[in-house]
């Protein structure tokens, strides 16, 4: 009689690597930290380019944006919401290859839709229309197609750049780190559409020296939990929570199955 096959048992690793491609998550942080290159580790992964700054990754699947709107252009780039049109159009067999998009960087993507807008309404500016129904059309709109985009069978990730705003709380005004989609809608949008923001930085720590005495040095590390002072979005219950900071100090694969590792106890 044939031998019964076992299944697999499936690591933390891969568990976490299940939740993590299942997630919408915004990825935000100073230039040059390895956002980018963390998100390349993501299975599956196809970049929505609209900065134009990713030949040093060579990724293996990229769409390059020039625009908002509008289909496959001479150049072979496209408009975001052309691209997002023909992923969703794409066959069964070749969606089922792209496992996470990857907007990079969804600031940019923003400034195409608000440059679009302006030009649609014939303004200079989102201020030019009263009452706020500007700033209001334009993350609306913008946000019409981030979901759009998460209602396909992927993950989506966001990465965007670090800002610093200055915040009033009930005495006094503080200066918080964010991420930079500016504009009120847009900002409360993406953050109330992501299951986890995620802050990737630099962390200073003392290193003891071999004579005594100590060293500072800046580590990269990826900061999961919220403060007065940065805002970072983490879903979990009590007991289950990712860990507060994730090193980053390894490859970026190593960090990625850091990551994943984190996140399978969710």
């Amino acid at each position: 009689m044939a031998k019964m096959l076992k299944k697999k048992k499936k690591t933390s690793s891969n568990i976490g690597e299940e939740k993590l491609g299942r997630s919408k998550l915004v990825l935000y942080g100073p230039s040059g930290v390895g956002k980018s290159t963390l998100a390349n580790q993501f299975p599956g992964a196809h970049f929505l380019d609209t900065e134009g700054g990713l030949s040093f990754l060579k990724p293996a699947s990229c769409t390059a944006i020039d625009g908002w709107d509008g289909e496959l252009s001479r150049d072979k780039k496209r408009g975001f919401v052309g691209a997002i049109k023909s992923l969703l159009k794409l066959s069964p067999a070749n969606k089922s290859k792209i496992k996470t998009v990857i907007v990079d960087s969804v600031d940019r993507a923003h400034k195409f839709c608000q440059d679009a807008l302006c030009e649609a309404q014939d303004i200079e500016h989102p201020s030019d229309l009263e009452w706020s129904k500007g700033w209001q059309l334009l993350g609306d709109t913008f946000m019409r197609y981030i979901y759009l985009l998460s209602s396909g069978p992927w993950g989506v990730v966001c990465i965007s750049h670090d800002d610093i705003r200055d915040v009033q709380t009930r005495s006094f005004k503080i200066s918080k780190t964010t991420f930079g989609v500016g504009t009120k809608a847009a900002h409360g949008g993406l953050l109330a559409w992501a299951d986890f923001v995620l802050y990737c930085g630099f962390e200073l720590r003392k290193k003891a020296k071999k004579g005594g005495g100590y060293t500072s040095q800046e580590l990269r590390t990826i900061y999961t939990r919220p403060t007065e002072a940065l805002e970072v979005k983490s879903r979990g219950r009590e007991g289950y929570l990712l860990p507060p900071t994730i090193d980053m100090g390894g490859s970026s694969g190593d960090t990625y199955q850091e990551l994943a590792r984190a996140f399978a106890i969710l």
